[in-house]
């Protein structure tokens, strides 16, 4: 694996672990999540999606650029 994809994995875990925090316990936080929130949210939108492991799918600029 790429060292730079490796760490931008690693910097991410931290939010996402909270916001799984968050949801739990206040799912109603997240139907007006902040602007970091509701950008988390995104990123595991397109990186769950079935076609998200082909590269030509993921660009880092554009999350939604992969529908």
């Amino acid at each position: 694996m790429d060292t730079a994809a490796a760490a931008k994995i690693v910097a991410v875990r931290p939010a996402l672990e909270a916001l799984i925090v968050k949801a739990t316990s206040d799912p109603e936080s997240l139907a007006e999540a902040d602007p970091v929130d509701a950008e988390l949210i995104d990123v595991v939108r397109v990186l769950s999606r079935s076609t998200a492991a082909q590269h030509s799918v993921l660009n880092t600029d554009a999350p939604d650029s992969a529908q």
